[in-house]
């Protein structure tokens, strides 16, 4: 489940183009060694990208860290999480 602190109807136009789709899923491939996303985190992962606090719940082993992980290594400055 995602909750976010803000609403925006064009968030994947946010994401600037197709060329941060392929960006995320060439780090997905390259430092995770996955070829695809996990329920919920490909949405996850594009809402932090357009720079939106997200609360995540989700069970013990479902990829959560994969979440905050991969944004970190696009995004510039430092995550917390």
């Amino acid at each position: 489940m995602i909750a976010s602190n803000q609403k925006n109807k064009n968030e994947t136009e946010s994401l600037g183009n197709a060329s941060m789709k392929d960006e995320r899923f060439r780090i997905l491939n390259e430092k995770f060694h996955f070829s695809d996303f996990r329920k919920w985190q490909e949405k996850i992962i594009d809402t932090l990208l357009t720079r939106r606090d997200v609360v995540v719940v989700m069970p013990t082993g479902s990829g959560k860290s994969l979440c905050y992980q991969l944004p970190a290594l696009l995004l510039d400055g430092v995550t917390l999480v």
